[in-house]
């Protein structure tokens, strides 16, 4: 097969960032799967406990922290947060990390693609085949081969044909694991797509005429492929001794590697091997916590000071490339993330800002910046005063007024949008002022009577045994509680066993379900965690509902707890009071 004709034209500049779909938080999906990392003897990482008492940031697998905290990339909050942020900063669209559209990172850009429509945002994929492979759950590799050829025609119908992201017209999908040459897959969980299965997967969608693009310019594949990108290499430095990190790739490391990259690239476009090659730029790496590549290295690609990212977006637009790749928007694991931190606040996305207004001969504000996070925060106060049942008419009010501010954001952030947020935020407080709220400390300590909990005992039944607390509906003030949030504290023996596991029994699941798993580090001491509860259910007599296991480890027993605290903070809604 010989290789596409190059893209026709003058292409529009337009940057797309790489966008992180795996993250997930108990309160929406269940569990806390990317923050938390479990891997072998090593320290263990929780992504939900906060490892001292009153502490505002929980433990993860992540360098860096969210400024907006740990979040599921399927809450519709968090999806519209990122996309007006990210278009506010001038980012055309985002490229998905993908593997089958069953799982929980499948399901993101088909959501997501629902509000780009909405807000002009543009939406991909980034195929990842090792995950694919791995999740298809094909008996052999034809049948994988034919689960890959449904999954892009799926893809391509319910993303590409609502928002999707496109070159000249034509859909533009990245593969992460192409292997050239003689390479041929021997088992269903092969990493990579061979050359042969590309030109399948494209004799598959031919109809839609995809632009196919694999990492790093490999030229055994210039007859299967449209064209390339680079990716962030964090090796190619030498390692200090004593360095926490086993690979390290400097800014000369990079520069070397963008400019062999460009250099082969650029020729074949103009020789008409290759239609086309994105440009990429990136801040810095550090996996040290998260090991996100499976292989129990820490590799790391200093920021130096902001100048990788300088430094990146320089020898990108030297490279003469009309799209852009940004490594990454959100890989919190990886720490190649521009989305704003709590360590480096919109510094870099502000970076990213001014050099996409220079590139694109844009006007854009760095204020407007912050207007996605006020309209965010607006946004789960709603979600809480939903769960609540709170007044039809005021969520209406709120609801409506919100979709107005977001539109306006999205298409006019000019005076006008702040306007409508600030009045947003008004609509918001005034709201509040309906709920009426009151703490209570409820306390479990070693050998003590519990106060404010019906049960606190040491279970010997359990595999492993626990201490149960069941909260007393009789410690609360009030009789019509409509809403609840919650930490829990525990206090344990930090010895050489295995786990701590917190565990929660809703009404009709006798089994619980699993809060946080918490790897000691064998101190031999006491120490103190804290966990957040929420939201809490409620029995048939309209009380609130929550059971608590608290299992010191999968072999020892209760007796390696200490104590146990519930700080509750209680809503209720002021009946009669207009907001």
């Amino acid at each position: 097969m010989s290789a596409p004709s190059p893209v026709p034209g003058s292409t529009p500049r337009q940057i797309f960032a790489d966008y992180f779909t795996s993250f997930q938080t108990r309160d929406v999906s269940g569990q806390s799967d990317q923050w938390r990392y479990y891997h072998g003897e090593k320290v263990q990482w929780s992504g939900d406990l906060y490892l001292s008492p009153g502490a505002d940031r929980k433990e993860t697998s992540t360098p860096f922290y969210p400024l907006i905290g740990p979040y599921d990339t399927l809450d519709p909050d968090v999806l519209e947060y990122h996309i007006l942020l990210a278009k506010l900063a001038g980012l055309d669209g985002f490229l998905c990390e993908f593997s089958t559209s069953q799982g929980h990172d499948g399901q993101v850009p088909i959501r997501m693609a629902r509000l780009a429509e909405k807000y002009s945002f543009k939406v991909g994929i980034h195929w990842i085949p090792v995950n694919f492979t791995n999740q298809v759950g094909a008996e052999n590799r034809v049948e994988m081969l034919e689960a890959a050829k449904a999954t892009l025609r799926q893809v391509l119908g319910e993303v590409y044909s609502r928002a999707g992201v496109r070159v000249n017209g034509r859909p533009l999908i990245l593969i992460f694991g192409v292997r050239a040459g003689d390479y041929l897959p021997t088992v269903v969980r092969d990493t990579h797509f061979s050359a042969n299965e590309i030109q399948a997967l494209r004799a598959a969608v031919r109809d839609f005429e995809p632009l196919l693009l694999s990492p790093h310019y490999q030229t055994e594949l210039l007859d299967q492929l449209d064209g390339f990108y680079p990716w962030v290499l964090p090796y190619g430095s030498p390692v200090p001794a004593n360095s926490p990190y086993d690979r390290i790739g400097d800014l000369a490391a990079q520069t070397n590697h963008l400019g062999h990259f460009y250099a082969h690239a650029q020729a074949a476009v103009r020789e008409r091997r290759l239609a086309l090659f994105l440009a990429g730029v990136w801040p810095g790496f550090d996996d040290h916590r998260g090991r996100a590549w499976g292989e129990d290295l820490a590799r790391y690609v200093p920021r130096e000071d902001g100048r990788m990212l300088q430094r990146t977006w320089d020898l990108a637009v030297r490279s003469g490339a009309s799209t852009i790749l940004q490594e990454t928007w959100n890989d919190w694991v990886e720490s190649t993330i521009i989305e704003p931190s709590r360590e480096l606040g919109y510094a870099e996305l502000e970076a990213t800002q001014r050099r996409i207004s220079e590139w694109k001969k844009l006007r854009l504000s760095a204020e407007s910046l912050r207007w996605p996070l006020r309209l965010y925060e607006c946004r789960r106060f709603l979600r809480f005063l939903e769960r609540m049942g709170g007044p039809a008419d005021i969520r209406s009010r709120l609801s409506k007024l919100a979709e107005q501010t977001a539109l306006a954001l999205s298409h006019a952030p000019d005076q006008h949008a702040e306007s409508l947020l600030t009045s947003l935020e008004g609509e918001t407080i005034r709201a509040r002022s309906l709920l009426s709220q009151r703490d209570v400390r409820l306390a479990w300590a070693a050998e003590e009577t519990p106060a404010g909990l019906e049960v606190a005992s040491r279970e010997q039944s359990e595999t492993p045994p626990a201490v149960v607390l069941n909260l007393k509906p009789a410690a609360l003030p009030w009789q019509q509680v409509r809403g609840l949030t919650g930490r829990l504290q525990i206090t344990f023996l930090d010895d050489n066993r295995l786990f701590l596991r917190i565990v929660q029994v809703n009404p009709g699941e006798p089994a619980g379900v699993e809060l946080a798993r918490f790897r000691k580090t064998g101190t031999q001491t006491w120490r103190t965690v804290e966990l957040d509860i929420h939201p809490l259910f409620w029995d048939d007599t309209k009380n609130p509902f929550l059971e608590i296991r608290v299992q010191a480890s999968e072999e020892g027993g209760p007796e390696h707890l200490q104590a146990a605290s519930l700080e509750l903070r209680l809503y209720r809604l002021e009946e009669g009071r207009n907001a």
